[in-house]
């Protein structure tokens, strides 16, 4: 047994293994193609912060949309981003209300009814699609990041509902 197992380790690393593959087959250039464009619904534009296709088969796709220019913003100006149909481009699914522009958006991989949403004022906020277009929580400010929430991250856990916030301020909560 033990010399069936190291002849398996030995490797000629001069032969040359692949000698029948022709090197000179030409591939096929890569290539993109637009399907369709998801434009901020509101009258004055906003960036597209952040993506977040469902989990269940890439149908929908989340999209958090901000004015980087925050100094510059209206106390006016639309919070809201979208849930979009990627079969329907003209009007959104849903409407997600938060109380701070949101910078990033993510599906829950286990429950794809649950997102969460970093805010510009550093709270994270939980979404059910089940249950309409406000936030079901928010963390509370006192216990929030304390600059822009850029990116959250959900957990591999049993549960399903842990998740990182990660923040300009230093922090990963």
């Amino acid at each position: 047994m033990e010399h069936c197992i190291k002849q398996n380790n030995a490797i000629d690393i001069y032969e040359e293994y692949f000698s029948n593959i022709d090197s000179e087959r030409v591939a096929e250039a890569p290539s993109a193609k637009t399907i369709n464009i998801f434009r901020d619904p509101n009258e004055v534009k906003r960036t597209a912060t952040h993506l977040s296709w469902f989990p269940d088969g890439g149908r929908k796709l989340a999209v958090a949309y901000s004015n980087l220019r925050f100094q510059g913003t209206s106390p006016f100006t639309c919070l809201d981003s979208y849930i979009w149909d990627v079969e329907n481009p003209n009007r959104p699914e849903l409407t997600l209300k938060p109380s701070s522009p949101l910078l990033c958006v993510e599906y829950n991989p286990k429950d794809s009814h649950v997102l969460i949403g970093g805010c510009y004022n550093g709270q994270v906020a939980f979404w059910d699609t089940r249950k309409g277009s406000h936030a079901v929580d928010t963390s509370l400010i006192e216990h929030s990041h304390r600059d822009p929430v850029y990116k959250t991250v959900w957990l591999q856990s049993k549960t399903g509902t842990e998740f990182f916030s990660a923040s300009t301020d230093g922090q990963v909560r």
